[in-house]
């Protein structure tokens, strides 16, 4: 159940951030600290539920041994498999890098998979296995210990995930020359345009590299269609390298990279507002993402932000950090949240189901 994975595993693309994360030290040891905290939570887990699973069975097959070894060792087999899926970045969750988005992860799971039902039921590879054929209800009951690793090895992501960005926090700075100037580096570098008039609405759109800023943008057009007095400002915030990175690298190489990077950003969403004649400004920062939109609204006197966030249910942004909510949180500027595109069927129901699940192995375990 891990061979395959484990290949495709090395065909993984990097972090979309990983030239932000800290070299590792050559004094650190192979297994890190948050290393050592996953293989002790997710083989704890592991142990539980596979241990249940094989308990459970003897209590449903007495006398039925094989039975139990059987559903024991599909557990291991299928979570391991499933985990895979979680295991591609050891910060990120698998519903933000796109769970289908490694082809070569779904083929290794799926002919590993194969193998797990050949083992169980083509009749002369049982023996060497000590296997016997599970049944439809066999394999409800093993269902929700099937995620339990996964799962837990998210929950772990989200808790590194808000340690890194209380961290990052601590160093929040602005990407521009002057201090308090409306333009920063990207709006010194582009034509800015002057607004005129005494009774003008400040809008400020945050933008990334998403889809869903684009919705934003358009919403805002329609707007300045039927109010051309508004000053429209767009932000990019750059997530700043840790010291360890910029230890090695130059400001002016920092600098010149993050505009770079915001630059590409902005490209989309200035055409589409130059296709319209739409006067604006643009702005990169660096810093957490959040807090700089807030400190900027704030500092150009913006009388709204304008933000969209992709359709997800509760639980889902649960799991994942939302800017959006973090905003909200934080200002006390006008924000008007706008429906952006849907997320995938799976990454709508995965999360949910997954909960389920670990909430029924639970009930199963009390029981």
């Amino acid at each position: 159940s891990d061979g395959a994975p484990a290949l495709a595993l090395g065909l993984e693309k990097g972090d979309s951030d990983i030239m932000r994360q800290p070299p590792r030290s050559p004094k650190e040891p192979v297994i890190n600290r948050d290393m050592a905290i996953g293989i002790g939570v997710i083989g704890m887990v592991d142990a539980v539920a596979i241990l249940t699973v094989f308990y459970l069975a003897l209590q449903r097959f007495p006398g039925h041994l094989e039975a139990a070894q059987t559903m024991a060792f599909v557990t291991l087999c299928t979570s391991e498999m499933i985990r895979a899926f979680t295991a591609r970045s050891e910060y990120h969750s698998v519903f933000s890098i796109g769970v289908f988005s490694n082809r070569w992860m779904v083929w290794a799971v799926g002919v590993s998979f194969l193998l797990v039902l050949m083992v169980v039921y083509v009749p002369f590879l049982r023996p060497f296995f000590d296997t016997v054929p599970l049944t439809a209800g066999d394999w409800l009951f093993m269902l929700p210990f099937f995620f339990a690793s996964p799962l837990a090895m998210e929950l772990l992501k989200v808790y590194f995930r808000k340690r890194s960005a209380q961290a990052i926090g601590t160093q929040s700075v602005p990407l521009a020359f002057a201090a308090g100037s409306a333009r920063t580096l990207a709006g010194q570098a582009s034509v800015a345009h002057e607004f005129r008039g005494t009774a003008m609405l400040r809008v400020l759109i945050p933008i990334d590299a998403s889809r869903n800023c684009q919705v934003a943008v358009q919403h805002v057009i329609r707007q300045f269609m039927n109010n051309t007095a508004m000053e429209i400002h767009l932000l990019n915030v750059q997530l700043p390298f840790s010291r360890y990175v910029a230890g090695f690298v130059s400001r002016k190489t920092l600098h010149d990279y993050h505009r770079d990077q915001g630059e590409i950003a902005l490209r989309p969403i200035r055409q589409m507002l130059n296709n319209f004649g739409i006067p604006y400004s643009a702005h990169i920062e660096m810093g957490d993402r959040a807090k700089i939109i807030t400190d900027t609204a704030r500092r150009l006197h913006c009388d709204q932000i304008v933000m969209a966030t992709a359709r997800k249910n509760s639980l889902t942004r649960l799991v994942e950090d939302s800017v959006t909510n973090k905003v909200l949180e934080l200002t006390t500027v006008p924000v008007e949240v706008i429906a952006g595109d849907a997320v995938s069927k799976f990454e709508r129901y995965g999360i949910p189901a997954a909960l389920a699940a670990a909430l029924a192995a639970l009930l199963v375990v009390l029981d």
